[in-house]
């Protein structure tokens, strides 16, 4: 869940306070929903959309409560494997846009904000590789400017221990993505509700504590009424902010993702 700090969106409702301090002694500085610069390549391939494949669970949905639609749909995100997200935060005259490519181990972001601020990260065999703008490392990251100056385009690299690696890495994980969709009861179904050529049905709540967002953050999940019951889009509202993000390509996404030579140790760089 993304959340706003400072007046600039940051996690409101997928991925929450990626943007804590992150690095340095230089500065004192890094969790949705994804999101990127492309560094890497990744693999879409012509395939049936979501609307196309043969019914499945969500034929029952109908009948079912809103607790037992976000269980299928969680259950649904574990069988697909992997997601593509695209989600859009605004508080006031803030914007930023995440575009995730989320898998169990292996993830990617890229984030663009609308002051010029750009931003990839990148998680390769359990490290995390984060590069971005002087734009995107002082305003979004939280980094003073002339560190931000300093590191900008070059990749700084996160290892287990290191301050902040789990809310970085954990937005790009499919473990991580199911905390972010994730509500706690009591829910209530919205009806169902078509995005674009997908027939849906909500499922409102308060987002998970497990996902980080603040305390009583609201979201309605639109879940596919057919085919797979997967989830197809989150809106969400926190004090200040909104989120909508949308989710596609399941089970679809092949990263081949290489670790960026030269990248700084986020460990020389703090106190």
């Amino acid at each position: 869940m993304r959340a706003v700090a400072d007046g600039l969106p940051g996690e409101a409702i997928v991925r929450h306070q990626r943007r804590s301090s992150v690095v340095l002694p230089l500065a004192a500085a890094v969790s949705g929903m994804t999101f990127l610069v492309g560094c890497g390549s990744i693999g879409h391939s012509a395939r049936p959309s979501l609307s196309a494949r043969p019914s499945s669970s969500a034929a029952s949905l109908a009948g079912q409560s809103a607790e037992q639609i976000m269980a299928e749909a969680i259950r649904a995100v574990r069988a697909a494997g992997s997601v593509h997200v695209v989600a859009h935060d605004a508080a006031g005259s803030k914007t930023v846009t995440f575009i995730d490519d989320i898998s169990a181990t292996t993830g990617r972001e890229v984030i663009t904000t609308n002051g010029g601020g750009l931003a990839t990260f990148l998680l390769i065999a359990g490290v995390g590789y984060l590069r971005g703008n002087a734009a995107a490392l002082e305003n979004y990251y939280r980094i003073p400017a002339p560190a931000a100056a300093q590191l900008r385009g070059r990749w700084i690299s996160f290892r287990h221990g290191d301050q902040d690696y789990r809310r970085l890495t954990t937005q790009v994980t499919l473990s991580g993505f199911i905390d972010s969709i994730s509500m706690e009861a009591p829910l209530a179904r919205r009806g169902s509700s078509p995005l674009g050529n997908q027939p849906a049905v909500g499922v409102h709540g308060t987002v998970s504590a497990a996902s980080g967002a603040p305390l009583g953050s609201k979201a309605t999940l639109y879940v596919a009424s057919t085919g797979r019951p997967l989830p197809l889009s989150l809106i969400g509202d926190v004090p200040g902010a909104r989120l909508r993000g949308t989710f596609r390509n399941w089970g679809e996404e092949a990263l081949h993702l290489a670790p960026p030579p030269n990248s700084i140790p986020a460990s020389s760089l703090t106190s």
